[in-house]
């Protein structure tokens, strides 16, 4: 097993950070409002026409305000993924808070839950879209609630980052075996003594429920954010990682509700033993780059033409083109990119040498550590869903039917399954390029 720490220093700062005497933040939450007995809600992330037919816990969203010179607004959301469009009317329905705040800008991110509501439209019934008009509505407001609380709840303090290894509670379930083994965490520590705040971030899937589940759940980053809260009152909001390829906690009970609750306690019981926090200087720069991706998948292009998909895919000429964002926080020394997808851990932190990929002869983008520093960290699934980013060198697919059929395992014994949920084997170069195009406006 390949597992990467990162342990480095980062590249260069930005030149247009924000700074301060302290940190402020700020923490909102609320729960989406559904009810299963009155609306069918399908369960997303595994098979088409799950319909949920219970609730273990009620998904949420969280909101964190992060000021120190500069302002930003991070919301999460527990779900499988929230396209463009949505992330667009949650920023119009936050339009008035941010004006009056001062906001400098708003980012929605999706912690990759496979047990919540169909928040796509890709796990309906076959070809009808499968999002429930009041479980989005109902998104939607409680984003704003949590938003708006996030700014009445803002205090002065400070901000320490530790990390914890938890490489034992992680698997790659697809060569080559390269994943980021810690868990961090951005603790806020006010200067009133109130609960704290736990911005967390680990590189998985959130399917501890496994495929058979038909309950409604934030899976295992609820019961983190339970643990840590019982034992210490502070709150927490979960970031994922890179994903891609596909990374996902480790199955230890045959139970998938014991599962499910044990992987976050266990997760929360690392965070709870990180003992190498440092605290961060007041420092804020938020910086996003908007580009374009060639689609080529034609099960996401059908789904956009049914008014399935809400990202912004549109075609001209006979070409499909997805226009989305990526953006760079800079928070005290530590760098964090926000990327529209699940990206392959490898065009992070580079490859394993001794993996023979399926196509050498296809060139990987430059590893985004080798950008940005091998200190960065990934927020996963932000602020759009474009699919799996996968390396082009690795890009295989089912012959006579690309995109719409899982192909044949290769000479590694792999699938190729993330192909059929991708954009196209352009996506990871076009995510390299708009990172330089970043780095070249901020030095």
């Amino acid at each position: 097993m390949l597992s990467l720490a990162l342990l480095a220093s980062c590249a260069g700062e930005s030149d247009i950070s924000g700074t301060a005497e302290n940190f402020t933040v700020g923490y909102g939450e609320r729960d989406i409002a559904f009810d299963i007995g009155e609306d069918i809600i399908y369960v997303a992330g595994y098979r088409g026409g799950n319909r949920a037919q219970g609730v273990l816990d009620v998904p949420k969203v969280k909101a964190v305000w992060l000021e120190a010179g500069e302002s930003t607004l991070l919301i999460s959301v527990d779900c499988v993924g929230l396209a463009s469009g949505t992330v667009k009317e949650i920023r119009k329905a936050l339009s008035e808070l941010v004006r009056e705040s001062g906001c400098g800008s708003v980012h929605i991110l999706s912690t990759h839950d496979h047990a919540g509501g169909d928040t796509l439209g890709l796990w309906g019934e076959d070809g009808v879209d499968g999002k429930n008009e009041k479980y989005m509505e109902s998104l939607i407001g409680a984003a704003v609630e949590a938003a708006s609380e996030a700014c009445s709840d803002r205090r002065s303090g400070d901000i320490l980052f530790g990390y914890a290894n938890c490489s034992e509670l992680l698997e790659d379930t697809r060569k080559p075996v390269v994943f980021d083994p810690n868990v961090y965490c951005f603790s806020f520590e006010p200067d009133d003594g109130s609960p704290g705040v736990r911005i967390l971030n680990l590189a998985s899937h959130a399917e501890a429920l496994g495929g058979d589940n038909s309950q409604i759940s934030a899976d295992f980053p609820a019961y983190i954010a339970e643990t840590i809260a019982e034992r210490t009152g502070d709150r927490t909001v979960f970031f994922t990682g890179a994903i891609g390829g596909l990374i996902r906690t480790a199955f230890r009970e045959t139970d998938p509700i014991e599962n499910c609750v044990n992987t976050g306690k266990r997760i929360a019981e690392a965070v709870l033993g990180i003992d190498n926090a440092v605290k961060l200087e007041p420092r804020l720069a938020v910086v996003t780059e908007h580009f374009e991706v060639e689609c080529e998948n034609p099960l996401f292009i059908g789904m956009k033409f049914l008014g399935a998909l809400e990202n912004d895919l549109r075609v001209s000429f006979g070409k499909a083109v997805v226009r989305t964002e990526l953006t760079l926080i800079t928070l005290g020394s530590k760098r964090i990119l926000l990327l529209p997808g699940e990206i392959f851990p490898e065009l992070v932190y580079g490859d394993d040498s001794s993996f023979s990929p399926t196509h050498p002869e296809r060139e990987d983008p430059d590893a985004l550590c080798g950008l940005l520093g091998e200190e960065l960290l990934i927020f996963g699934l932000a602020d759009d869903e474009i699919g799996y980013i996968v390396p082009p060198s690795d890009f295989e697919l089912h012959p006579e039917h690309p995109y719409l059929k899982t192909p044949e395992k290769d000479k590694n014994g792999e699938n190729h399954y993330e192909e059929t949920n991708s954009v196209g084997p352009g996506a990871a170069k076009a995510v390299a390029e708009a990172v330089k195009s970043l780095i070249g406006r901020t030095g």
